[in-house]
């Protein structure tokens, strides 16, 4: 297939749609551009009405100008890895992970009740929000989040209250769009640390 000019986040979606019978389990994107918070709103649209159904993601992010924009209506509920590569000269280097099990703990968020529980669980839980969230806003996610540490204050004994206020407000402000408009690591720690403030 012939590259074009731009990135188009329909096509991606549209060759799944089209390839929906093929066996591929892992989808790889390679790229080295962007898009607009209103087209990664439009490929999750049109991904909630094909079979969507990878076992794993891949993406290759490469140049100054590249972001996590592309992969991200991809990569919200499977597992995946993105690389990134700055200069022709420099080589691919991890940048994200959100493995089976990390998404996994957003199932089951209600069942919380341990605060140690909680907190030796929350690299998990914040990869997941963050990988759910990159480009978009849905606060479907907030009345679990909220169900989850409402049961976790219960259980009073040995608790950090600062650690648990601030994930609390880290985690329900992604959900509430404080990561909508941030695509580069950069940006989503500084949107995040900005809610522990």
């Amino acid at each position: 297939m012939e590259g074009y000019e731009d990135t188009f986040l329909y096509l991606i979606a549209d060759i799944i749609e089209e390839e929906k019978n093929n066996k591929c389990r892992h989808l790889v994107i390679i790229t080295d551009g962007n898009v607009s918070q209103d087209e990664i709103r439009d490929a999750d649209e049109k991904i909630k009405n094909i079979n969507y159904n990878f076992d794993y993601v891949t993406v290759y992010i490469s140049g100054d100008d590249a972001d996590l924009s592309v992969g991200a209506p991809f990569c919200r509920n499977t597992p995946n890895k993105t690389f990134e590569k700055k200069g022709p000269e420099d080589n691919f280097t991890e940048l994200v992970t959100l493995s089976k099990k990390d998404i996994e703990t957003l199932e089951h968020l209600e069942n919380y009740y341990n605060y140690n529980e909680f907190a030796n669980n929350y690299d998990k839980i914040f990869k997941a929000v963050q990988a759910k969230y990159i480009g978009t806003s849905d606060e479907n996610l907030k009345n679990n989040l909220e169900i989850m540490f409402s049961n976790i204050m219960r259980d009073s004994k040995n608790i950090d209250f600062d650690f648990l206020n601030q994930s609390k407000k880290v985690l329900i402000g992604m959900t509430e769009g404080s990561i909508k408009n941030n695509f580069t690591l950069d940006q989503i720690n500084a949107a995040t640390w900005n809610l522990h403030e």
